[in-house]
């Protein structure tokens, strides 16, 4: 808006900057994830914002937490690998190895401080974190290790004698040893797919691996 004021000779001139509401849009408004997993919230603002900071807060009851700040200026809408002018009015935020704790609603605050104070506040991301389940895995393994067990006790075997004969026998010593590593190999395969822990994982396919090379050796 713009003002003129005319005394004698004399002409002013009045000019208001008049700008518009900062918004604040926060994403994603709701996840839910296991316990030990990664999140990244998103907070964006629709202005240019010359200095500000960004707060983020997650919210217990009636109570506000202060977890991160971060600062905002123009000269992180400056790139200077590509020397262009990039995109800066946006703030992330990675969360790891959440717990069953950090369920919460995490609220992003924009707050411009030049030229004007103005501050806004997002929706709030809700986050739903769930325990990991171990029961299955095992189960699986337990299932897998019963089925091998059945295999190899009550497959019958075709084997040739002295006499070139060929009868049906349960040759257990010789089929049990020649399918071991098949059945290691099974277990070994379950473990790395299922297990949650990429500790458990290495573990168990540490000990296959030894009781294969015990049973070769």
């Amino acid at each position: 808006c713009r003002g003129l004021e005319k005394e004698g000779s004399t002409l002013q001139i009045l000019t208001l900057w008049i700008r518009g509401m900062l918004v604040v849009i926060q994403s994603p408004h709701n996840v839910t994830v296991t316990e030990g997993d990664t999140v990244q919230i998103q907070c964006c603002w629709n202005q240019h914002v010359s200095r500000g900071t960004v707060n983020w807060h997650k919210k217990e009851g009636h109570i506000e937490i202060k977890y991160k700040s971060v600062l905002v200026n123009s000269s992180q809408c400056y790139d200077r690998a590509s020397q262009q002018t990039v995109a800066c009015n946006c703030s992330n935020w990675t969360i790891s190895n959440f717990t069953r704790n950090d369920s919460g609603t995490y609220i992003c605050k924009a707050t411009e401080e030049i030229p004007s104070l103005i501050e806004s506040v997002g929706d709030g991301t809700q986050i739903t974190v769930t325990a990991r389940d171990l029961v299955t895995p095992w189960v699986g393994i337990l299932v897998s290790l019963f089925l091998c067990f059945l295999f190899l006790c009550f497959w019958p075997r075709v084997v040739p004698i002295r006499r070139h004969l060929s009868i049906v026998v349960s040759d257990w010593e010789s089929y049990l040893g020649s399918l071991f590593p098949t059945c290691v190999l099974w277990v070994v395969v379950f473990c790395i797919v299922y297990l949650p822990y990429s500790t458990v994982r290495f573990f168990s396919l540490l000990f296959c691996l030894s009781v294969l090379s015990n049973k070769e050796s």
